[in-house]
């Protein structure tokens, strides 16, 4: 499972720290699976959904790593095929392609590993904390630039003067 605590992270050339725990989630087409990552880690993780609808299971026992991811996220959405997810440190946006995965790997979801990470945008000036990401109903990808961070150091100045 993820770790827990906090790391420092660098977004357009600086250094935040984070104490931010879990984050990004998405669910399977199929809602057949949950992934997650937490904001201070690049490791992605999957876990069934029957045991998060059963009493009595221990849903740790569950619990898959699937690979590491370019960069820490905050966000993901998962489409038909593929999972998408912003890269906090490469101010990108980046897609694992899950299904060309398990096709190479000869694998089924609960057994396929994170290879394919094909970035689909990337801007230092204008895509800081990629944010928000969904997928309307003709399957092309939206997102914020919510520059996060910023806000962040904000709050930690505003801290210290108190």
């Amino acid at each position: 499972m993820t770790r827990k605590g906090s790391q420092d992270i660098i977004i357009n050339g600086e250094r935040f720290h984070l104490d931010l725990g879990l984050s990004g989630l998405a669910m399977s087409p199929d809602f057949n699976y949950l992934y997650w990552s937490s904001t201070y880690s690049d490791e992605l993780y999957q876990v069934p959904t029957w045991p998060l609808r059963t009493s009595n299971v221990s849903i740790s026992d569950h619990v898959r790593f699937v690979g590491h991811k370019v960069s820490n996220t905050d966000d993901m959405i998962h489409g038909k095929d593929s999972l998408y997810f912003g890269a906090l440190t490469l101010d990108a946006v980046y897609r694992w392609e899950k299904r060309r995965d398990m096709l190479d790997q000869h694998l089924s979801e609960k057994e396929v590993t994170m290879e394919t990470q094909t970035q689909l945008v990337q801007n230092w000036e204008t895509l800081q904390w990629p944010d928000s990401l969904c997928l309307d109903n003709h399957g092309n990808l939206w997102f914020t630039s919510s520059r996060a961070h910023l806000f962040l150091k904000l709050v930690l100045i505003l801290s210290e003067r108190v």
